[in-house]
Order: C-alpha cells, then structure tokens, then sequence
C-alpha cells in the first residue's frame, strides 16, 4: 500500500487561488506568496504525521522500498508540481486506488473521483467519512447489463472473496429477465468460490438511487460496487443522483470501476 500525498508549488497555488489576481502591490503578493508556501508546509507535515499515525495504529510496517512479503506494509510519496497528471499516472500503475469525498479546498478539480474513474484504467473504492472496523461482512453490487458493471464485478472478485455475504441487486422494469441474468452472474461468481444472493426491484433508472440506498441501510453493507458510467440514463443515475446520495453520503465504501 501506498500513500501519495501531492503538492503545489507555491507558483501553482497561486494559479489556483481564487481571488490571488486582486492581490495589489509588492507587499500582498508577497504576504500571500508567504502564507501559501508556509500552508503547504503545514499540509505536508500533517499528511506525513497521519500516515505514520495511522500505520502505527494498525500495525503496519512502514517501508521506504517495496518489500515482498504477506503482511500488509505502507510506504509513504511525496511529489509536487502537475499534481492532475502525477496522481493520474500513479493510479494507472497501481491495482487499486482508494480515495476520499472531496469536501475540502485542496485545489484539485472539483470532478477529480470521475476524472480518476474514466481516465485510469483502475478500480476506485471511494472511502466513506469514518473507517469501518472489523471483517467484511456484506457487500452489495449494483449490477446492469453494461460493460462498466462486468468490469467492476470482475475487478472486485478479490475483495468479495473476503466477504461473508454478496448480494447481487438489480434494478429492472423487467424482472423476469433481470432475475435470469443476477442467476447467470452468480453461477458465474461461483467458480471463484464466491456464493451470491440475488434480489431484483422492480423499477427504472430513475429509481436506482433509492432503491441502492435502502439495500445498503438494510442490508448494512460494508461495500457497495458499482460499474462506472455509460451514457444515457444509467449515466445520469450514477453520476447525477447517485454521486450526491451514494458516492458523496453513503456509510460504506464505494467500489468503481468504468
């Protein structure tokens, strides 16, 4: 595992600072251009106290090189300038990227989660507010007839083998067909001894976003996966409604894939 913590350059920061042009004179550009560089002193130590906190918690060995064991170990990347790009071509050389909500000013595009989905080529599990402790328990997947979610499913196959219990869950004004493609899918899961229930509600895409949020709160799932999008109104669902109630509020992580 690691942690990558990316930083602007003072001269960048100032690109993306709102209201840096209205800065007059030699001294308020000086005073920001001092605050900027003294903030991002600030975020670097406090990234690099929480990574080592965290480890030490959870007894994860820290290493500074990839180290071949089984045991779970961490390293800690610091980069700066082209933050977009660099985060973009670390997730590409990764399995698996984890993020958080984008619910602070980190000058990061606004869209980055869907900027990561559709341009890496790499799962995404979006991490909820608070970690969960404990096993996996349950894992709901949102499935639909479109190649994000066969992707996604097929993606997640290691980390529904940890799980106790898989739910296959498809929203569908046709259940019929529906209940015969959830069937198919997990007698297909069942070669990678993974046993999965299926459940169809009868509905359309302007209803996946309900209908997901109630399995999760009644099923309390401690993952829900999701294929990424497509266009038309799966697309709307996911990354309209969904991303506000789902991706941005849910109590589980989010895994994605496109």
């Amino acid at each position: 595992m690691q942690l990558y913590h990316v930083r602007f350059s003072t001269i960048d920061a100032m690109a993306h600072t709102p209201h840096f042009d209205f800065c007059l004179g030699d001294a308020a550009i000086a005073s920001s251009f001092t605050y900027l560089k003294h903030h991002d002193e600030s975020l670097s130590a406090q990234a690099t106290e929480h990574f080592h906190t965290f480890c030490t918690a959870n007894g994860i060995t820290v290493h500074d090189a990839f180290s071949p064991q089984r045991a779970m170990s961490a390293s800690y990347l610091q980069e700066w300038d082209r933050p977009e790009a660099r985060l973009l071509a670390h997730a590409r050389h990764s399995d698996l990227i984890i993020v958080g909500r984008h619910h602070t000013t980190d000058l990061m595009p606004a869209n980055l989660i869907e900027r990561l989905l559709m341009a890496s080529g790499r799962p995404l599990i979006i991490a909820p507010e608070t970690a969960s402790i404990g096993t996996l328990k349950t894992v709901v997947v949102g499935w639909q007839e479109t190649p994000e979610a066969a992707r996604s499913l097929s993606a997640a196959i290691p980390v529904l083998k940890h799980a106790d219990t898989v739910v296959l869950v498809s929203v569908s004004a046709y259940a019929k067909e529906a209940a015969s493609a959830l069937q198919q899918m997990a007698e297909q899961l069942a070669w990678h001894d993974i046993s999965a229930k299926t459940h169809v509600i009868v509905g359309d895409s302007k209803g996946v976003r309900a209908h997901l949020s109630r399995e999760i709160a009644e099923r309390h799932a401690d993952m829900l996966v999701l294929g990424g999008y497509q266009r038309g109104p799966w697309r709307e669902a996911l990354f309209g409604g969904v991303t506000e109630s789902i991706i941005d509020h849910a109590k589980c992580p989010v895994f994605l894939m496109h």
